[in-house]
């Protein structure tokens, strides 16, 4: 039976767990913030700092707010409706972006480009990163297909379309991809 103590400092001030492993029937503590699905090593999300959440994927910046020294992740080319985002680090240290946009973009084109300022997307040989277009106009019809890729050394997610269609419709644009780096306005 192993034991062990865990501190950490949150909003709340200091948190302590006390407790031991067996590994026949789990594990015993008292005191802090422990749970049995935190075992005392993390706050819950609610209580974590804004760099901690954003690099577990607990945080979520939305389009036009302003975090980080004041700068805000925002959408360029397409009014916008609503646009979340949450970067998130992984165990090897890269870092990725899962997103939800939705807007109406404007013109007539095959093919159409949004910027989201702050972020680049990873250059990965040979490979675009697909990502999830949904035509909010178009539910259900068949004959308009659309496919989108987040273009490599950009912050621009590229729309194609089949056909050249007039872009004042309402979309929706999803992901998880490869960054390059931490988006410069997330903590």
């Amino acid at each position: 039976m192993a034991t062990y103590e865990s501190r950490f400092n949150t909003t709340t001030g200091d948190q302590t767990f006390t407790g031991s492993i067996d590994p026949a029937g789990g594990f015993t503590g008292t005191g802090g913030l422990a749970t049995d699905t935190v075992a005392g090593l993390l706050p819950p999300p609610t209580l974590m700092s804004d760099e901690l959440a954003t690099s577990l994927g607990f945080k979520e910046y939305f389009h036009g707010t302003n975090y980080n020294g004041g700068v805000a992740p925002t959408v360029s080319n397409m009014t916008v409706d609503r646009a979340v985002f949450i970067p998130y680090q992984t165990q090897a240290g890269e870092w990725r972006l899962r997103f939800n946009i939705v807007g109406v973009g404007t013109g007539n084109n095959d093919a159409y480009a949004l910027t989201i300022n702050g972020v680049l997307f990873k250059n990965i040989t040979n490979y675009y990163q697909a990502i999830a277009i949904l035509d909010m106009n178009t539910q259900g019809i068949t004959g308009r297909s659309h496919t989108g890729r987040a273009n490599p050394n950009t912050a621009n997610l590229a729309i194609l379309f089949e056909t050249i269609v007039p872009l004042s419709i309402r979309f929706g644009l999803s992901g998880d991809v490869d960054l390059e780096s931490k988006p410069t306005w997330a903590y």
